[in-house]
């Protein structure tokens, strides 16, 4: 199986490189989502919802994204599900550039833990089925 990260978290790509293959973003939420977004074009699957969480995606600086190399096509609802959480976040681009500006340390460090956590639920979710080289269901 070939599991891919796309992260802007260290603690979520130090935490994963042995778990699967980890590409490591430079940048803020968008960027993470740019790259996954580039990736379901090229006929990766998403294996967690990009929006995945309760915290709006304008109020977290830290996203991470676990998708799997998939035969072709590219599945309309990884393409719509990827469009969407990349518009949500333009459309909030205002209330992101501010939010960010003033964010503190503290608060940081529990954005980071946040977003680890919820990868680390995937991977527990999807380990065993990933293991055994089952398909894997898309994200509906």
């Amino acid at each position: 199986m070939d599991i891919l990260i796309v992260t802007n978290n260290p603690e979520v790509a130090d935490s994963n490189k042995n778990k699967g293959r980890v590409l490591n973003i430079y940048g803020g939420a968008m960027e993470v989502f740019l790259a996954a977004r580039e990736l379901v074009y090229q006929g990766y699957s998403l294996l967690s919802h990009p929006l995945m969480g309760s915290i709006r995606p304008w109020q977290n600086p830290y996203r991470s994204i676990v998708l799997q190399k998939s035969s072709p096509p590219v599945r309309s609802r990884n393409i719509s599900l990827i469009e969407n959480a990349v518009a949500m976040l333009a459309d909030n681009k205002e209330a992101l550039q501010e939010r960010f500006s003033s964010i503190e340390t503290q608060t940081l460090a529990e954005y980071r833990w946040l977003d680890k956590e919820l990868i680390n639920q995937v991977w527990d979710r999807g380990s065993e089925i990933w293991d055994m080289g089952a398909e894997i269901r898309e994200v509906e």
